[in-house]
């Protein structure tokens, strides 16, 4: 699974306040952790990048939107966590090569009637070797880095809502 950890190092006394979620300051930064969860999947999404492109020779239209949708955060009280459940999220964002498992190659769909048809066993689909699919023992995945890119472009915004948050709790309890 792919995901990120941001850790607060807080004070002493501030940790007893954050363990009772009835306190001020317990409910300030569950909200403020709230929206940055919420800043950090927005943006990891708008970085999941169709299709192939990346740095392949081929370029196919070809994008289901699973991935954009099963990036997700998941918040336990004042800790998130922020990543997908699918099986390919890691490959994509960090790259690396897929072989056959049990097949003696990889079955790769060059045209829709061959993403459409898919492999056949036998024969008889009417695909044409070299239009509609070719056949490799081995395909590698260049990282595409969505998930770190869009840590990245979160981390303004991140210290934005952190500091309102503690701005907000300041005021409330009469600092400035």
């Amino acid at each position: 699974m792919v995901v990120s950890k941001i850790t607060l190092k807080m004070p002493e006394g501030a940790r007893a306040l954050l363990r009772d979620p009835s306190s001020t300051l317990h409910k300030s930064l569950y909200a403020a952790i709230t929206d940055i969860s919420k800043t950090v999947q927005r943006n990891v999404k708008k970085n999941v990048v169709p299709g192939w492109g990346m740095g392949h020779k081929t370029r196919m239209p070809f994008f289901t939107g699973s991935l954009n949708r099963s990036i997700a955060y998941e918040q336990t009280g004042l800790k998130t966590l922020i990543g997908s459940n699918l099986v390919y999220a890691e490959i994509q964002e960090y790259g690396g090569d897929i072989v056959p498992k049990t097949a003696k190659a990889l079955f790769i769909p060059m045209s829709s009637l061959g993403r459409k048809t898919g492999p056949q066993k036998g024969g008889g689909s009417g695909l044409v070797f070299g239009t509609d699919f070719i056949l490799s023992q081995k395909v590698t995945i260049k990282p595409k880095s969505y998930f770190a890119r869009g840590m990245e472009s979160s981390i303004e915004s991140i210290m934005n809502i952190l500091g309102k948050s503690l701005s907000d709790l300041g005021e409330n309890a009469g600092l400035k």
